[in-house]
């Protein structure tokens, strides 16, 4: 019997001095610091705190993790902090911008517009969703839970400000843009005063009724044989410095794709490597992939946002226009399949008209046919056309007074303005020598 009470007292000794050891641990697990990973913000669950009834003591049931990127992956992501204070080419008047945050803020419906090339048209992005001016749109959703948006996107692939100047009224105009980004930075070829088109568009939109703000980017390219060669040399030209002028003169705030992309090109890591090169952000030589849409959203949106920020501190008080200085295109008009009197037979053939490039006509090589405009009397007249690739032969435009034009395919193998020189009551082209192919004319351009 005293053998049997020795064991029990013995092992309640013992798991007393267990019972002991166990609340120690605890005691010290609890004391430990939250040792927290250093770095970024991708990934971050918040810590939680579980109280425990029996010893009232908090217990930390995760730690917050942080993922920190690489400088390849920050930029590569928008998410590099050098971004937006290099690509600040001009800050501008932000009044028009802040008015229509403000207005949103209570509510209402506003109308996004896109003014330019290819690049802004999407090119190059996998999706809708990766398209710049389509985060750009979300940025206003997103910030504007009150008010309703409508995005209208008037680019037009190869489209150089000068043929801009044409459709601006049937493409853009016409919905009432609130606010506007304009991109022509790498597409004035085949323009040969961009400067006196660029101010044009900027005159126009800024005397607007309804006073939108406009925002400008400037995109880049490199020459196509160092895009083959992986040399990546800049094309000089882009952007073109003469569109610097009349932003200068109307104030327009300006972000430049073209001046972060260079910076982040140029760095390197510690052992000397490049940390991006030109096709990590470019599908070719000249358009951005989804990275570079990234960027330039990135770019456009933390704009956006500086302003909303310092909203309260920004006068509601819109400057005059200033005048514009050469009216060469104040006035110009854009004949489209909708303009009164126009006839088609044959193979040509109207287009959708829910797109910038479907307002006008198609022509179908080998089938002959005619399309027929009314035209103003005596004046300068322009056909805004592109043939296709496996296009062959011509078509022939002539006026009622007798003036004739022959344009054979190699005239327009991009979106081209082409001359017709002066013409009046009425134009007519026959496509009964196109053989092959397809030719596609947008819209007929007069000057008076």
């Amino acid at each position: 019997m005293k053998i049997l009470k020795l064991i029990a007292l013995a092992l309640t000794l013992l798991l007393i001095v267990t019972l002991c050891a166990c609340k120690n641990t605890t005691n010290e697990n609890s004391s430990l610091p939250n040792n927290t990973a250093s770095v970024s913000s991708k990934i971050n669950t918040s810590s939680q705190a579980v109280n425990t009834s029996s010893s009232n003591q908090t217990v930390t049931s995760w730690e917050e993790i942080v993922v920190e990127l690489t400088e390849r992956e920050k930029i590569l992501l928008g998410e590099d902090p050098q971004m937006y204070k290099l690509a600040l080419e001009n800050e501008g008047n932000p009044i028009r911008i802040a008015n229509l945050m403000k207005k949103a803020q209570k509510g209402g419906s506003y109308t996004i517009g896109i003014l330019g090339g290819s690049i802004s048209g999407g090119a190059g992005a996998t999706s809708e969703s990766n398209k710049y001016a389509n985060m750009v749109f979300n940025w206003w959703k997103e910030n504007f839970p009150k008010a309703k948006f409508t995005l209208v996107n008037a680019s037009i692939g190869s489209a150089n400000p000068e043929m801009a100047c044409y459709r601006l009224e049937t493409d853009l105009l016409k919905h009432q843009p609130d606010f506007v980004i304009i991109d022509f930075s790498v597409n004035t070829y085949l323009d040969a005063t961009p400067d006196i088109s660029y101010a044009t568009l900027l005159y126009r939109i800024l005397s607007q009724p309804n006073q939108p703000g406009i925002l400008a980017i400037n995109f880049t390219a490199v020459t196509p044989k160092s895009y083959q060669d992986w040399s990546f040399k800049k094309m000089d030209e882009y952007p073109d410095v003469r569109l610097k002028e009349p932003i200068k003169k109307y104030d327009i705030p300006t972000l430049s794709y073209n001046n972060y992309v260079w910076n982040a090109l140029r760095r390197t890591d510690e052992f000397g490597s490049e940390i991006i090169n030109w096709k990590d952000i470019a599908a070719d030589y000249i358009h951005p992939n989804n990275n570079g849409h990234k960027i330039a959203a990135t770019i456009i949106n933390t704009h956006l946002s500086t302003i909303k920020k310092n909203l309260s501190k920004i006068s509601s008080t819109v400057p005059a226009v200033p005048a514009l200085y050469d009216q060469k295109y104040l006035n110009v008009k854009y004949l489209t399949q909708t303009t009164s009197g126009v006839t088609v037979t044959g193979g040509v053939t109207k287009k959708a008209n829910d797109h910038p490039i479907r307002r006008g006509w198609h022509i179908e090589g080998g089938k002959a046919g005619s399309l027929t405009v009314p035209l103003p009397t005596h004046s300068k007249v322009l056909i805004f056309m592109s043939f296709d690739t496996n296009a062959k032969g011509n078509i022939k435009v002539t006026g009622e007074n007798g003036v004739e034009k022959i344009i054979a395919v190699e005239a327009a193998k991009t979106p081209t303005l082409v001359n017709l020189s002066e013409m009046g009551g009425e134009l007519i082209v026959d496509s009964a020598n196109l053989t092959a192919g397809s030719c596609d004319i947008y819209g007929i351009c007069i000057n008076p």
